[in-house]
């Protein structure tokens, strides 16, 4: 029996097939600094996810230092591997080392985000997660919100379909490594916490969810102080289906350490040449599991109340070795520094957990009267003044800085400024934060979010979010957004977005990549998914502009030259994108009439064949006999209104050479009545000057 119960085991397992590709590029280019540590983190992330994620040997790919043909080719080799898979697949790519806002940085190649989704996409797994541990790779998320979903391991048995991606830091960041960790802090945090230090629940499993938020956290705080500043990592989940997608399984491990109630604090853990194997903040009411491999391992500990705490033992395969309060034992200080320079990183992780002043702080200037760092409740400057953090209410008569965070209200005559934070800034000139901020800025001035908002920005001048924004931006003069962004942009004067996914309403707006709309008397855009609704239209690809011009690199701009039932001579031109247009055109019938036109339609291609449907506005003014009046002498052509007339048009043609196309057409056409003599397009009906004409019409010509 226990035979078959471990068959029919093996079997289920097998039924989701998990493939990693993972990539570690040191060399960002010549004009970069050469990394120390993104191979170690890609094989780093190789060994978790083959001893903890399920991906076995036969279906993980690690390249060191690739070239893009050779990401293109694993590509192509893996999407193979898929396709000849009659199993439910999922996919893990994971890359560490250099980018920008285009894309990945493969020695002095550019491997771009574009190009990588449509890889991914183009798998056919059914889970695809992407994890990029790069600066700047916050471009690649376009959008940002999470859902949900299934498991990643077979064991439930649920089906998901979808993709999430990952990023180490927003789009406009450094991501950052150093000699303490021995690779990326990013990579570095998001392996302890696959290895157990995310798994909140203790159920013995770290979920997407989990590991994020554990790797994203860790990240921030450990790079607040670093050069570089705060690097804040972004996510895009996009994944359908129920439960909670489960990263890693600590059941899997080779060996488990465990560090048990009871002790608390902040826990490192190294192997036994030195090297940081997890690192984690763990509160002492619940256990933790870390699934390490077999070895010997110096765990310190560094309690809140001060201190530290080591335990020296090993790991045996197959077995569980635990941290307890009896096995620790104070450490000298000067011991921990030779161990691993461990003492400097204490105080660091202290002197951060302190809160030295709660209260109010009213100062003239900042350091007069002289206060010590900490939190703020209550800041006030009668003339300028600073907090390190302020958890309540900030006010400055002409400067209220904020330099590290702010949770609460911060308002000034003059500017108030914050490092990041939460709530609300309010100012009489203008609102500043360096990093991201959630909530609102309100001015009659400037609001400038340096390192994204999610929130509104309201202004009387302008609004800048150079790291995007995921709200509403609203001003008399200019809102700008520096990189992807969702939400809504109005303004009276310009609206300028690099990446925008929403609306933008003004005089003249200005996008790159566009999924939603642009309203406005000028439209620019590059890459246009939705509607451009204007008087002038322009963009490199649009999939509905409409407006009196639209100019379309990648759409429509025609010349039609043909003849009607009505006008001997009519010349058009059509502008537009793939399915709609607009036109423009004009002609006339010799001695009779001559004509303006403007008109709206759409557009659709059958191979080489081609059919419009469209909407034209026709304008007539007599001229040559049409002039004469039959009661003797001759008529000015401004003499009485011009004649006006609608017309519902079916063109079909077919393009016979890239630039040629005959085509033919029928119509329905009405002239709209006015009580004055009309120019009569149909002789052939007789109507009274004032009453609706009606008339079928047929057209012919040539496209070019």
């Amino acid at each position: 029996m226990l035979p078959v119960l471990l068959t029919l085991a093996t079997a289920r397992a097998e039924e989701v097939h998990r493939y990693a590709l993972i990539v570690g590029t040191n060399d960002g280019g010549t004009e970069r600094v050469t990394l120390r540590y993104a191979q170690t983190d890609a094989q780093t992330m190789a060994e978790i996810l083959g001893s903890l994620g399920g991906v076995s040997s036969g279906r993980s790919t690690v390249l060191l230092d690739p070239g893009v043909e050779d990401l293109r080719t694993a590509f192509s080799r893996l999407h193979g591997e898929i396709a000849a898979d009659t199993e439910r697949t999922e996919v893990i790519f994971y890359y560490s080392g250099h980018s920008d806002e285009d894309g990945l940085l493969l020695g002095d190649e550019l491997f771009g985000y574009r190009e990588l989704r449509s890889s991914l996409d183009g798998l056919g797994a059914k889970v695809r997660l992407a994890i990029l541990d790069s600066c700047a790779s916050g471009s690649l998320i376009l959008s940002k919100g999470g859902t949900k979903v299934a498991s990643f391991l077979p064991e439930t048995g649920a089906s998901v379909d979808g993709v999430a991606y990952i990023t180490s830091s927003s789009a406009d960041e450094v991501s950052q490594e150093g000699d303490r960790v021995g690779g990326s802090y990013f990579t570095h945090y998001l392996a302890s916490g696959l290895r157990g230090a995310a798994d909140l629940t203790g159920d013995g499993r770290v979920t997407l969810n989990e590991a994020y938020v554990f790797a994203r956290d860790e990240t921030l705080e450990r790079t607040e102080r670093t050069q570089h500043g705060p690097q804040h990592a972004s996510y895009d989940f996009q994944l359908s289906g129920s439960g909670e997608l489960v990263l890693t399984d600590l059941t899997r491990r080779d060996a488990s350490l465990v560090i048990a109630e009871g002790v608390g604090g902040h826990v490192v853990v190294r192997d036994e040449e030195g090297r940081l194997v997890a690192e984690l903040d763990k509160p002492a009411d619940r256990q933790t599991h870390l699934a390490v491999p077999a070895g010997d391992y110096v765990v310190t500990v560094l309690p809140e109340e001060g201190g530290v705490l080591e335990s020296t033992l090993r790991v045996a395969t197959g077995e569980t070795s635990m941290v307890d309060t009896d096995g620790l034992a104070a450490a000298d200080a000067e011991d921990a520094v030779a161990r691993g320079d461990l003492a400097p990183r204490a105080a660091a992780i202290l002197d951060a957990l302190k809160v030295e002043r709660e209260g109010v702080s009213l100062m003239l200037v900042p350091g007069v009267p002289e206060v010590s760092s900490g939190v703020d409740r209550v800041g006030i400057g009668l003339i300028t003044g600073r907090s390190e953090v302020v958890q309540g209410f900030a006010f400055g008569t002409f400067y209220y800085d904020v330099s590290s965070d702010l949770d609460g209200y911060e308002t000034s005559f003059g500017i108030a400024r914050a490092e990041t934070g939460s709530g609300l800034q309010t100012a009489m000139i203008g609102n500043v934060t360096a990093g991201p901020f959630d909530g609102g800025q309100l001015t009659l001035g400037a609001n400038s979010a340096h390192g994204g908002i999610r929130g509104i920005q309201v202004a009387m001048g302008a609004n800048q979010a150079a790291g995007g924004f995921r709200g509403w931006q609203t001003s008399l003069g200019l809102n700008r957004s520096g990189t992807y962004s969702e939400g809504t942009q109005l303004a009276m004067g310009l609206n300028v977005a690099r990446d925008l996914r929403g609306l933008q309403v003004a005089t003249i707006n200005v996008a790159r990549d566009t999924v939603g709309g642009q309203v406005g008397l000028i439209n620019v855009g590059r890459d246009v998914h939705g509607v451009q609704l204007g008087l002038i239209n322009v963009a490199n690809d649009s999939d509905l502009p409409i407006g009196l011009l639209s100019f379309v690199k990648e759409g429509r701009h025609d010349l039609l030259l043909y003849a009607s039932e009505s006008d001997w001579v009519n010349g058009e031109l059509r502008l537009g994108g793939p399915h709609t247009y607009t036109l423009l055109g004009g002609g006339f019938q010799p001695d009779r009439h001559v004509y303006a036109s403007y008109g709206l339609g759409g557009h659709a291609t059958f191979g080489k064949a081609w059919l419009d449907l469209d909407a034209v506005q026709q304008v007539y003014l007599p001229m040559g006999s049409s002039l004469v009046d039959p009661a003797g002498g001759t008529r000015s052509v401004f003499d009485e209104p011009p004649t006006g007339v609608i017309r519902l048009r079916t063109t079909v043609g077919f393009q016979i050479l890239p630039e040629l196309a005959p085509f033919a057409g029928a119509s329905v056409a009405a002239r709209i009545p006015v009580d004055a003599r009309q120019v009569d397009m149909v002789p052939a009906l007789d109507a009274p000057d004032n009453a609706w004409v009606v008339w079928p019409g047929v057209f012919a010509g040539l496209q070019f």
